[in-house]
């Protein structure tokens, strides 16, 4: 047990507890959009250097999830304006954006009981969403954030144009 916590506290100092990342560069060759196990080392190795939605958002838990709900209604809105219903889908998602809110990075994975989705067809639509979404957010260097969508997105209070 105390192994563990020493463990755990080991990689939340390294991480640094200042807030401050240490940014390395990596050879990413990743591609844009993938299925989440399909370059789990280099991913891993690429996530690990940057800071998350929620740190980048200052702590702020609910700008933070309004910024994640933001990127999702858009996602959907996409998907709806090519005459694809997600309803009923159920994903994994992560996503690392570059420091102006473009995504570099995004990979997911259907939930066990998400509705059937051809992988050919949210690969296509990921891959259009990534070529034109910005998330509205301001940092000095990339963000990542690994969370869930359950389709369809609920209504929701506006928040994300807030930094």
């Amino acid at each position: 047990m105390s192994i563990c916590v020493f463990i755990l506290f080991g990689l939340f100092h390294a991480d640094g507890a200042s807030g401050t990342f240490k940014v390395t560069q990596l050879n990413d060759t990743l591609p844009a959009v993938f299925e989440i196990g399909e370059y789990s080392d280099e991913y891993e190795k690429t996530i690990a250097q940057y800071p998350t939605l929620l740190q980048a958002c200052h702590d702020d838990v609910y700008l933070a999830y309004d910024k994640w709900l933001y990127m999702l209604n858009e996602i959907e809105s996409l998907a709806l304006s090519y005459g694809v219903s997600l309803k009923g889908a159920r994903l994994y998602l992560s996503v690392v954006w570059n420091a102006n809110g473009t995504i570099r990075h995004i990979a997911y994975y259907p939930k066990s009981d998400s509705q059937i989705l051809h992988k050919k067809s949210i690969q296509n639509l990921l891959e259009q969403f990534v070529k034109s979404f910005k998330l509205p957010i301001t940092s000095n260097q990339p963000i990542t954030n690994y969370g869930s969508a359950s389709f369809p997105i609920p209504v929701r209070k506006q928040i994300a144009s807030k930094n």
